[in-house]
């Protein structure tokens, strides 16, 4: 994370590293058929080949080198994977990417210190909140 810059918050990390990784993913996977060859999706996901190759064995049952995953099957990777954006995506997954955000979740999902969702939640008088408004909680996360 490029944190260099004074009052670096973390809406402008999601804005240079998370929004263009999702939308990478998300063309990725519209314009792959449904067979996905896996060197590329260790790419787009940040893992070593070694890693997705380990994923897939665990997730089939067997050991071989695949050449190719199923569309299902880079989600799978994507959930178990050890790369930034992987980690991000378990933990939404995990929480059930609820509509309302509790300030614990806000910070586990984002990997944000909760003290510091908790100062601009109580700065902002709120307990949870919805997912429109994490925006403006990132905006007052400065790293």
């Amino acid at each position: 994370m490029n944190t260099a810059r004074a009052n670096y918050t973390y809406s402008d990390y999601y804005a240079d590293y998370i929004t263009p990784k999702l939308e990478e993913i998300d063309i990725f996977i519209k314009t792959s058929g449904q067979r996905i060859e896996c060197l590329r999706a260790a790419e787009i996901l940040e893992l070593p080949p070694a890693e997705v190759f380990s994923i897939l064995a665990e997730l089939r049952g067997f050991k071989s080198r695949p050449i190719w995953l199923r569309r299902p099957e880079f989600f799978e990777v994507m959930e178990r994977g050890s790369s930034p954006i992987c980690g991000l995506y378990r933990r939404e997954v995990e929480c059930g990417s609820p509509p309302v955000y509790s300030r614990d979740q806000i910070a586990y999902i984002y990997g944000i210190d909760v003290k510091k969702i908790d100062a601009v939640c109580d700065s902002m008088c709120l307990e949870e909140m919805p997912a429109y408004m994490l925006p403006q909680v990132f905006d007052r996360v400065v790293f």
